[in-house]
């Protein structure tokens, strides 16, 4: 069952083209997707269901989004990387921590 792989056993299988695999993937990570394009990005909700559907329909590097968006590829990660722990710390009910200013 692939609701049991861990993450990185459960991108290795999307890689294969294990299409149960790829369905749990999105399952398991579009909330945070959701999450980093609205909050992160505060796109209205017609643009956050484009870029969701682009996230999940193109495998692109951080260089290929960075020049899209013309902003730095560490930028990108970094972001995701806040995103994901602010993320982590509401499901597990507590408060998110703030980044100093």
């Amino acid at each position: 069952m692939v609701a049991s792989l861990s993450d990185a056993r459960l991108v290795a299988r999307c890689r294969e083209g294990d299409e149960a695999a790829w369905s749990e993937l999105v399952t398991r990570f579009s909330r945070y997707v959701y999450a980093i394009i609205g909050q992160g990005f505060g796109l209205r909700a017609q643009n956050a269901e484009d870029v969701f559907q682009e996230v999940f329909a193109r495998d692109e590097s951080y260089q290929a989004i960075s020049a899209a968006l013309d902003i730095p590829a560490g930028t990108i990660a970094s972001r995701i990387s806040r995103c994901l722990a602010k993320l982590r710390e509401m499901f597990e009910g507590r408060k998110p921590t703030t980044e100093p200013s």
